[in-house]
């Protein structure tokens, strides 16, 4: 060690230390260029995950809307029974489940065609319509709505739901 300290050694010392920088500074770089290929790849990590996230969501939103749509189509159905049968009450409140599930689809796919969404829109405003009605006949302060037109308008909700199913089986990938 006594050498490294001997001036008649301190252009040889001088050598060492510059060789020995030379190499300092490649390894610097070649830590640098391994950090920089480790942030790129936590980047492209970071995108891809955020993608399978972002795909995640729309799947789960999209069978969150395929299973309300499914809770309406049996709403529907059995409104149609409690209509058949004079249960008005049940009949006011399963068309209460149905459109709760329209609106909660409606929610959770919000990317519709802009028909569709007018067509939910109007189906959920006549669904209120109807429970309004028969609560209000149930006080004694009106009639019943027209079994019918009911059936019927109940009859067009169907096809718009198969229709909006239909539209999210075939819609858009995210």
């Amino acid at each position: 060690m006594y050498w490294l300290f001997d001036s008649a050694r301190s252009a040889e010392v001088s050598g060492y230390g510059l060789l020995l920088s030379i190499i300092g500074t490649l390894l610097t770089l070649i830590g640098l260029y391994a950090t920089y290929r480790q942030a790129a790849k936590a980047k492209a990590s970071a995108k891809d995950a955020e993608s399978a996230v972002r795909d995640f969501k729309f799947r789960a939103d999209r069978y969150d809307a395929h299973r309300d749509l499914s809770q309406a189509t049996y709403a529907l159905e059995m409104t149609k029974r409690h209509l058949n049968n004079d249960a008005w009450r049940d009949a006011a409140d399963t068309y209460e489940d149905a459109r709760q599930a329209i609106i909660r689809m409606h929610h959770a796919a919000p990317d519709l065609v802009p028909a569709e969404k007018s067509a939910l829109t109007k189906m959920t405003g006549h669904m209120a319509s109807f429970c309004n009605a028969v609560e209000t006949a149930l006080a004694g302060k009106g009639a019943y709505p027209d079994k019918f037109k009911v059936s019927a308008t109940i009859r067009r909700n169907y096809e718009v739901i198969v229709s909006v199913q239909r539209s999210l089986q075939h819609g858009a990938q995210p």
